[in-house]
């Protein structure tokens, strides 16, 4: 009964990615914009991973007074997203770390670290397009719809916010979303329908 548990989940969820794609590229991904404290935020959305911690041992640091204009939702489904691929490529008992920190350039830095398969230099350039799946003999039964780190791009995209992405091969990956901080200056909150990401 597991297995088709986990059949089902993973049909649900390659369902949801194709949709979340369609309305994607169709200018009909709306986001909600409020003051979002960081800190929290992180926080709140690890406890909601499900993860058995025995497994893949999980690290939070997280600098308090961190505020960002944001979707809530969305940026849970970003993060969401890279914590599912960094417990996908990393070994059991592999470490995983959360980290939310201000950048030298005064924006707000959200990582997530694995001691994983790591990805070669040559393939970093391919990780956000459509379908992406390296064909590595260490990733060939991982499961997945190709489809997350474009989802999670263009949200960050759409906060006005960029990827980036550190990796050594055969030893991990750090995936991180850069944001711009909150101003004093904007609205709580607004709706409103961004232009897709270039893929």
């Amino acid at each position: 009964m597991d297995g088709i548990h986990r059949s089902a989940a993973s049909l649900t969820d390659l369902v949801q990615d194709f949709a979340a794609v369609n309305r994607i590229e169709n200018n009909q991904f709306s986001y909600h914009f409020e003051k979002i404290d960081l800190a929290e935020f992180v926080k709140e959305v690890v406890d909601l991973f499900p993860v058995d911690p025995r497994r893949y041992p999980m690290r939070v640091r997280v600098e308090p007074g961190l505020l960002v204009r944001g979707d809530r939702r969305r940026l849970q489904q970003a993060l969401l997203n890279l914590l599912n691929n960094a417990v996908k490529y990393s070994p059991r008992g592999g470490n995983i770390a959360v980290i939310a920190a201000p950048t030298k350039d005064s924006e707000a830095k959200v990582s997530v670290h694995d001691e994983g398969i790591g990805i070669r230099d040559e393939d970093i350039p391919k990780l956000f397009n459509k379908f992406t799946r390296l064909f590595d003999k260490r990733a060939m039964n991982i499961g997945g719809s190709g489809l997350g780190l474009f989802i999670t791009r263009s949200i960050v995209e759409a906060h006005g916010g960029h990827m980036a992405v550190e990796s050594e091969w055969g030893k991990g990956s750090a995936f991180s979303f850069v944001l711009p901080v909150w101003q004093p200056s904007e609205s709580s909150s607004s709706t409103t329908t961004p232009s897709s990401a270039t893929p």
